[in-house]
């Protein structure tokens, strides 16, 4: 341990004029001295010999918002039982090591800059009941504002609002699903719809109000609120992708310095050796670029593009221009790490300690997974589980679908890029369908037996797991490429408990995997690990606002 040897180094000068016993009592002393020197002044907690303090309190508290210190144990037993058993270990883990500083650096450097906004829980819990909620919403469009008066009208009389869409409405999907919408969330929709309709209180008559493609009247059928439970189960992702997109609209005014500071030198040569993203273990010893003094090796280039393009192996453009775009991406990161370095950011104790809370959390993982893939639940708690969830092991008998079929992968990549802003599906089906392939946009109900002999396992598992309203696609199909949105499912049989036994262990475990894995470490720190807590230096500062990028 580093400080153990700088106290005893002080001693060397006298020892060499006094006797051995002495030497012996002044080496348990300065042992003992240097133990001290890594004690910090408010320590939270020891955990063998790893002492942890207030900032890493605070980061484990911005990490896991609400949480005890029993919880900040457990990350440190997990990363030194991970260690022991070598999960640390290889260059995967150096990766992680290097990627993770560099994130932790950069976001220092972001926050740092003026006018770096923040948020607080509260906020970040509005903003997900916000855009979570769903709506079952029929809806009639008119071409012109007089027509929408005189469907306004009929309504009004005690006609159906399915008789009157049927009659008036000129939404082409309209002969389909006379009206009906079905669920939709806030960002489905252009922005002047959805203002209208989630103000509106379910059963109420909603419009005439004015989009970009006319004028339409709604009514609210049902109204889906997102359970509470489930922002506080995930509040601390939540509240990081909060933090990410702040960052991100800081992040190009902050980079026009830095790219004229530390220009990045590439190696068209070495970008050029393969057209691929698989990593060769020669990878790690070619430089494929130079920016900030710091190295970019093929290896860590590739494994950013498969990340960033989700297509390990592929070799669809990927010859050197490419590789260069994407190595131009990956060397902001050094470019705002280098800046943070040069501010003297990465000796602050607040970003020393979210190094170390991105380390612990990695770790964690790790030993988690590893603990739970060898972990099998008794039979008899798998049959309770089974017998209490029962309708989780239902199959998906049918899904409602919306559909686009095109000629090129870029065209339906192009069509969910549009269909995220918000733009209807009629649009996009104008816009990039071929429409002879597509047929019927709005698909309608379709059984999932049909669809095993059309589509890929992977497409299929998407529309069976994905949330409801997920973008799927492109997948490749017997008439192009295809985009799916999943609009609803609707249940099939119940599967016997022996045929889906996996998925029953499976569900278990994504139940009681934290649990388990607390309970064991909790249990492992108490037998193998000495461990003492300090209550007295505990500070609550879990409720206070959370700095964006911090």
């Amino acid at each position: 341990m580093r400080p153990n040897t700088l106290c005893f180094s002080r001693l060397k000068p006298i020892a060499c004029s006094i006797s051995t016993p002495v030497i012996a009592v002044i080496a348990v002393l300065a042992a003992l001295g240097g133990a001290a020197c890594g004690r910090p002044k408010s320590p939270v907690a020891q955990v063998g010999s790893t002492w942890i303090g207030q900032p890493e309190w605070a980061a484990y508290l911005k990490e896991h918002p609400g949480g005890d210190v029993a919880g900040v144990i457990r990350q440190e037993v997990a990363y030194q039982l991970a260690e022991k058993q070598g999960l640390l270990k290889g260059i995967e883990w150096q990766d992680y090591l290097r990627i993770s500083r560099r994130t932790v650096l950069s976001q220092a450097y972001l926050a740092a800059q003026p006018g770096h906004s923040s948020f607080s829980e509260s906020q970040a819990r509005e903003a997900y009941m916000s855009s979570t909620e769903t709506r079952h919403v029929s809806h009639i469009l008119c071409s012109g504002q007089a027509k929408a008066q005189a469907a306004l009208k009929r309504l009004a009389v005690g006609e159906s609002f399915e008789q009157v869409a049927v009659a008036l409405s000129e939404d082409p999907s309209v002969k389909q699903n006379k009206g009906d919408l079905g669920w939709i969330k806030r960002a489905q929709m252009v922005a002047p719809f959805s203002a209208a309709v989630f103000a509106s209180k379910p059963g109420a008559l909603c419009g005439p109000f004015q989009t970009e493609f006319g004028w339409h009247l709604a009514r609210v059928q049902e109204v889906r609120v997102p359970d509470p439970a489930e922002f506080e189960r995930t509040k601390a992702s939540i509240m990081a992708g909060m933090q990410e997109a702040l960052e991100a609209q800081k992040r190009p005014e902050a980079l026009k310095p830095l790219k004229g500071e530390y220009p990045l030198i590439a190696d068209k040569a070495v970008l050029g050796l393969d057209r691929t993203t698989v990593v060769a273990p020669s990878d790690e010893d070619r430089q494929a670029g130079r920016v900030a003094e710091k190295s970019i090796s093929l290896r860590e280039l590739k494994l950013f593009i498969s990340e960033n393009m989700k297509m390990s192996g592929s070799s669809h453009g990927l010859g050197p221009e490419t590789k260069e775009q994407f190595m131009a991406i990956l060397a902001d990161d050094y470019r705002l790490a280098a800046a943070a370095e040069k501010q003297g950011l990465d000796r602050r104790p607040e970003v020393r300690a979210a190094i170390w809370m991105s380390q612990r959390g990695a770790a964690f993982t790790a030993f988690a997974k590893t603990y739970l893939a060898s972990y099998k639940a008794p039979e008899p708690e798998l049959k309770s589980h089974y017998s209490a969830k029962m309708d989780r092991f239902r199959s998906i008998g049918a899904v409602k679908l919306n559909l686009l079929v095109a000629d090129q992968a870029e065209t339906i990549e192009a069509a969910a890029k549009d269909a995220q802003k918000g733009t209807p599906w009629i649009k996009l089906f104008d816009k990039y369908a071929n429409k002879a392939s597509t047929g019927q946009w709005d698909a309608g109900w379709l059984e999932i037996s049909s669809l095993q002999k059309l589509l890929p396992r992977e497409a299929i598992r998407a529309m069976l797991q994905t949330p409801e309203g997920t973008l799927i696609g492109p997948v490749p199909g017997p008439d192009g490429f295809m985009l799916f949105r999943v609009l609803e499912r609707k249940p099939g049989e119940v599967m016997p408990f022996q045929d889906c036994l996996a998925a029953v262990q499976q569900d278990y475990l994504n139940e009681h995997g934290a649990e388990l894995v607390d309970r064991y470490l909790d249990a492992e720190g108490r037998t193998s690990i000495r461990i003492e807590s300090f209550p007295k230096n505990i500070a609550n500062i879990s409720n206070r606002p959370v700095p964006a990028g911090r």
